[in-house]
């Protein structure tokens, strides 16, 4: 008995190799929108819609005024089997537009961001919260919100009110291997 103890010690020892098998499976993005709601809407009518295979969301009004407001809370689900990345696009007919350049072609102060949590007791307070870090990654079976905040700022531009605005918000998710 002493033999067998001091010969599995020793070879303990000696050894410097791990074996370890392992399978993997293909990672699946399945990033989905899976609801929103209006926070603050001042305008005459407006319709929303998920689209895209739930990974865009339609918004058209048609009458813009100045001082026009849309908050837009957009509820967003990672149902697949891996880590995502998050980032958005707005598109107008069609054209991938940066946010920033909203104000210069239509008149339209834009602001958006991630979040964990809706706010306290269920209440969109996101001046308050910090945005989701969005170099962080959203697990398999958890969620985040983005708000979309427009403004329509065209007092000086009569040409543009009265029109009608549509966009659409595209949400994006990146798998990261490495």
């Amino acid at each position: 008995m002493l033999l067998i103890t001091l010969s599995s010690f020793g070879y303990a020892q000696w050894s410097d190799t791990l074996t370890a098998i392992a399978n993997l499976d293909m990672a699946e993005e399945d990033l989905r929108i899976t609801g929103y709601e209006v926070a603050y809407y001042n305008g005459y009518g407006i319709d929303i819609s998920i689209a895209g295979g739930e990974k865009s969301i339609d918004i058209e009004d048609t009458l813009l005024f100045p001082g026009w407001e849309l908050k837009l809370v957009i509820q967003i689900h990672n149902a697949g089997t891996a880590p995502l990345f998050l980032s958005s696009e707005i598109k107008h007919d069609g054209v991938t537009i940066p946010g920033t350049d909203l104000l210069d072609l239509f008149r339209i102060r834009y602001t958006d961001g991630f979040y964990d949590n809706p706010g306290p007791d269920g209440q969109w307070f996101f001046e308050y919260d910090e945005p989701f870090d969005l170099s962080l990654q959203l697990y398999p079976c958890d969620h985040v919100y983005k708000l979309e905040h427009l403004i329509f700022d065209a007092q000086a531009f009569p040409e543009l009110q009265g029109q009608s605005f549509t966009f659409q918000v595209i949400i994006n998710g990146t798998i990261s291997i490495g």
